[in-house]
C-alpha cells in the first residue's frame, strides 16, 4: 500500500489515531465510570496518589496541561482519566491530545523516515529525555513572560489542600 518511504509516516498517523482513541476512552471513563472504573484504574496504575494534583493541573492550565503531558512521559493515562472527571471541554480535549500525540509519533516517523532503522537505540534511549527537555524549555519561556505585570489573575482556590 504505502512504499518505504511513506511507511513511517503512516504508522506514525495510526499511533496517534490509536492513542487519541485511548485517550477518549481515558476521558469516558473518567467523566462516567470514574467511582465504578476509574478508581480501581487508577490504583492498578499506581497513580491514586497523583491524581487529585492532575485534576488540579487540568482545572487550572486546561488544553496545555493535556499538550504538556500527551507530548513528554507524563503518564497521560492519569491526565486523560482527570480531564473526563473534570468535564473538560471535550473538543479541547481532543484537539489538544491529538496535537500532543501527533508531535511525538510524528517526531519519531520523520526521525525513521530520515535515518532509517538505525535511529531507534538513539530514540529509545533519549526522545523522552529530549521532548522533557523541550517543553520545559516552552513552558519556563511561558512562565517568564508571566513576570511581565498583567491585569489577569488565576484562581487555584479549587487546588487548595488537594
Amino acid at each position: 500500500m504505502f512504499g518505504g518511504t511513506q511507511k513511517s509516516y503512516w504508522f506514525a498517523f495510526v499511533a496517534t489515531i490509536a492513542s487519541v482513541a485511548g485517550a477518549i476512552l481515558g476521558y469516558g471513563i473518567g467523566w462516567g465510570l470514574y467511582d465504578t472504573v476509574g478508581v480501581h484504574l487508577i490504583a492498578t496504575l499506581g497513580l491514586t496518589d497523583d491524581f487529585p494534583t492532575a485534576a488540579c493541573y487540568l482545572k487550572e492550565y486546561d488544553w496545555q496541561a493535556i499538550l504538556i503531558a500527551g507530548a513528554t512521559p507524563v503518564p497521560f493515562k492519569l491526565l486523560t482519566l482527570s480531564a473526563g472527571f473534570i468535564n473538560m471541554n471535550f473538543i479541547t480535549f481532543i484537539a489538544a491530545g491529538l496535537v500532543a500525540r501527533a508531535l511525538i509519533f510524528m517526531s519519531v516517523g520523520v526521525l525513521f523516515r530520515v535515518f532509517g532503522a538505525r535511529i531507534k537505540n538513539i530514540i529509545d534511549r533519549y526522545l523522552g529525555m529530549v521532548a522533557t527537555l523541550f517543553v520545559t524549555l516552552v513552558v519556563g519561556g511561558f512562565v517568564v513572560l508571566g513576570q511581565f505585570p498583567n491585569d489577569e489573575t488565576i484562581s487555584t482556590d479549587f487546588c487548595v489542600n488537594t
